[in-house]
Formats: structure tokens, sequence, C-alpha cells
């Protein structure tokens, strides 16, 4: 219960509520994130590396998006704290940002707090803090809400989540968010997501999902009403031995008036 506490302090102190901002949320980098599981890994070292390439098209030009994301985690009592650096790269332009953050696991909630920084960025957020909580409603379902606050060069944005849902059934999940975020001098703009995860035998799981709604990508600087979209998803994960697991994906996500990104990516957990 102190942990809970703490924690909870902690993102109170540092979160600051935004004015309302724009720029690129990452809504599907969120969306095929997976938490670290806290089984067996009790005082243990891990690793995840991804690479993800995206051929884009916004009107009739054509650029190709890249990024490669290293973590570095640490399982200890109730904890996985973790280091990440992302190196990004659209049209020949670079930006790196440098995560730190925790998942916190208790006896009928989890937590998980993140600070993150952009270097001299062009595209990418300067700083972001993330908070997102779930708590047990009854046996298998949770209930869940999370926060994000972006802050770029020239604005801000506020990203909240009050409403969500995960049902458990053994290894299988389905989950679903209801989402909005606040643009500075833009107003609002809002959509909806949702992830089935199947386990298909044991040591390979696969997923699909899907999220529609407005600026999921907010390629361009015009009203939310005129940026509606959809992203789709699938992509499944191996157990090569009892420490390393590979994984490979694929997105198709669209925005009007005029922006088109098809992604590849695949990435490998290993445990020391």
């Amino acid at each position: 219960m102190k942990r809970e506490v703490c924690a909870l302090a902690i993102a109170l102190i540092v979160f600051l509520p935004p004015s309302a901002g724009a720029e690129q949320i990452d809504t599907y980098q969120t969306l095929k994130e997976t938490p670290p599981s806290f089984a067996h890994t009790e005082k243990k070292i891990m690793t995840d590396s991804s690479y993800e390439y995206s051929f884009v098209r916004i009107g009739p030009k054509k650029v190709v998006w890249q990024l490669l994301t290293n973590q570095i985690m640490y399982s200890i009592k109730g904890q996985i704290p973790y280091l990440e650096i992302n190196w990004h790269e659209r049209d020949r332009v670079s930006d790196v940002t440098l995560n730190g953050g925790s998942y916190f696991r208790f006896k009928n909630s989890n937590l998980h707090i993140e600070h993150g920084f952009g270097f001299d960025t062009d595209y990418i957020y300067r700083y972001q803090f993330r908070a997102e909580y779930e708590h047990r409603l009854v046996k298998t379902l949770f209930y869940k809400a999370s926060e994000r606050y972006l802050h770029y060069r020239h604005s801000e944005v506020g990203v909240f989540s009050p409403v969500g849902a995960t049902i458990y059934y053994g290894n299988h999940y389905i989950t679903a968010d209801y989402d909005f975020s606040i643009t500075e001098g833009r107003g609002d703009a809002h959509w909806g997501s949702i992830k089935l995860n199947l386990e298909l035998f044991d040591g390979m799981n696969a997923w699909t999902g899907a999220a529609f709604g407005q600026r999921l990508y907010d390629i361009q600087t015009i009203k939310a009403a005129k940026q509606g979209g959809i992203i789709l998803f699938v992509g499944g994960d191996y157990r090569i031995s009892d420490n390393i697991k590979f994984r490979t994906g694929y997105s198709y996500g669209q925005e009007k008036p005029n922006y088109l990104n098809r992604s590849i990516d695949v990435g490998l957990n290993i445990k020391f």
C-alpha cells in the first residue's frame, strides 16, 4: 500500500496540466505496446530492441519513416524500472528521445509512470509525461485510465483516456479505450481503440486491433472534423527459448485529407 501511495504521489507532483497542444501523438506506438510480464522475472535484467520501417504518402509525396528503439529493464519486487532510447527518422531528418519510467504491480492494480525528453527535436516532443492506471473491478475485468502530456517546439498536447477496460481469459485478453486530445489553439479530437491478444499455443501469441477517430496522426494543422482516420494492425511473438522472444507486426493507417502509412516492425526481447 505504501508503494502505491508513493507512486501516485510522484505522478501528481510531476504532472503539469497542459494548456492544450498538437503535433504527432504516436497513437500507433501506444496501441501496440505490451506491458512487461512480472511472471518469472524477479531480479532479472531484460532488454528489448525493435525496428519499424514505414512507407508514408502525404498527398503526392512519398517518404520513408524509421524508428529504432532500445530498452533496458530490471525487475525487482513489484516494480520494473526501465530506460529507453529512441531514434526517429522521417524523410532523412532525425530526432532522438530518451524515456525513463517504471511499472508498478499491486494487489489489485497496476501503475505505469514515464518521463521522456527529446534532444534538439524537429517533430518529436521535447518533453512528455504519462501515467496509466489499471484496477481490478471483478475477477478478470479491469478498469483503466491514462493521461499524457507532450510539449513540442511550438505547441503542447494533452491526451486523456478516462474510460477503458481489459478482460482476461486465461492467457488471452481484449482491451478497449476511449481517448481524446486537447490541442493548443485547435480544440479537441476524439477516437476509440480495441486490441485482442490470443495465445495460439505455448510460446506463441498473436494480436490484432484497430483505432478509429480524429487526429490519429495529426499531420495537417486543420480542424479535427477534417482529420478522420483509421489504424489497423496485426502481429505476433514467438518464444525462441526461455529467455529469448522474437516478434513482428504490420500496420496500415490513413488520415484525411491525404495521409497514408504502411509499416512493418520487428523486435527481440532477451532476459539475463
